[in-house]
């Protein structure tokens, strides 16, 4: 089911809006906690957060396709260990290292005073780690409840044949031996009282043309299936005659 499933981002356009807003809600917080609780200069902090969750979000992104390729389902723990473990140190390693590389060059009047990547270099490593652990959780989370949601919706829909299945059967094995009593019925009639035989016919067709109309799955007014109930019981009537007694008692709010 996952190496079937199309990448969230490029499925909704909802999906995309919220994913880039909470890595920039993130960088936001990185970026506060960078000023305000390592004394950071604002202008290096803004780009030092911006920079890593860019960079985080593309990797983000990555982390999806390996989720994809390691489907807990076909694949044995281990081997699904050995390729996060895998992936996840070369996307963590690669963004630091861009990163580290890229921010000092958009200062280079003042790449002195950057010292901030070498000095926290092994932090940035543990929470890029942190961070691959938690985007993975969630992509499995979310993987395995659109599974779960749509086999729910896979079971209704066969709920749903196999009950259309069952009424259809029902009606092949109920028409015929109605269609026939009712005909050979019609055919007495025309003989003893061809004003009832012609009644008749009249009622069966408009009887035979809703039962073919209608479908297993379709809704209808009740008043519809009330006026096929009193037809088929009036050609039951004139087949049975007095031997026939019917009280309808309908009890509509």
């Amino acid at each position: 089911y996952i190496s079937g499933m199309q990448n969230l981002l490029a499925k909704d356009s909802k999906y995309r809006l919220f994913y880039w807003m909470v890595w920039a809600l993130l960088g936001l917080l990185y970026a506060a906690i960078l000023i305000f609780v390592w004394s950071i200069d604002w202008r290096l902090a803004l780009v030092d957060a911006a920079v890593f969750s860019l960079l985080y979000a593309i990797m983000g992104i990555a982390v999806w396709y390996v989720v994809k390729f390691s489907d807990l389902d076909s694949a044995s723990l281990v081997n699904t260990l050995v390729t996060h473990l895998v992936a996840g140190a070369l996307l963590v390693f690669g963004v630091v290292i861009i990163a580290e590389t890229a921010i000092p060059l958009m200062f280079s009047e003042e790449a002195e005073n950057y010292t901030f990547s070498s000095d926290y270099h092994v932090y940035r490593l543990i929470i890029g780690a942190l961070l691959y652990v938690l985007i993975t959780i969630n992509f499995y989370l979310i993987v395995y409840y659109e599974e779960f949601r749509s086999r729910k919706l896979r079971e209704h829909e066969l709920d749903q044949h196999l009950k259309s299945a069952e009424l259809n059967m029902l009606k092949a094995q109920i028409n015929p031996h109605f269609i026939f009593n009712s005909l050979n019925s019609i055919s007495s009639l025309t003989l003893t009282n061809p004003d009832k035989a012609h009644e008749m016919v009249i009622q069966l067709a408009d009887f035979l043309r809703y039962s073919i109309r209608k479908n297993a799955d379709q809704l209808v007014p009740i008043s519809q299936e009330i006026e096929a109930i009193q037809l088929f019981l009036a050609i039951e009537k004139i087949r049975y005659g007095d031997r026939l007694k019917i009280d309808l008692v309908f009890d509509i709010p």
